[in-house]
């Protein structure tokens, strides 16, 4: 994922949920996304992606064959008052799907 986000900044990210491998994928992406440490380097003149992101959220879960999006609320917002382990959890109970995540970008202003 670093690799990625150090050349392209997506609004939206498209995540399919298939098994319960993919479950584990998905929670370590989130967990990347909503802690992410922006120590790394911050002594570099270049920053990386971690200190450009503003805001991840959870849009939406769209089960495979159905037209209705399953409501997953924004569980960042939610996660203080979630129990431990919740999406370790949640994630597995889903049916297979495609997760939509919506990332805000911020970057430094520049003098021209």
């Amino acid at each position: 994922m670093d690799g990625i986000f150090w050349i392209c900044y997506p609004k939206n990210l498209y995540l399919p949920k298939q098994f319960n491998a993919s479950s584990q994928f998905i929670e370590w992406l989130l967990e990347l996304l909503w802690n992410r440490n922006e120590k790394c380097c911050k002594s570099c003149p270049i920053k990386c992606w971690r200190h450009y992101l503003k805001n991840t959220k959870t849009a939406s879960f769209l089960p495979n064959g159905d037209a209705r999006p399953i409501n997953v609320d924004n569980w960042r917002d939610r996660l203080p008052m979630l129990p431990d382990g919740y999406l370790r959890e949640r994630l597995p109970t889903l049916p297979d799907g495609n997760f939509k995540l919506n990332l805000e970008w911020c970057f430094p202003e520049h003098d021209a």
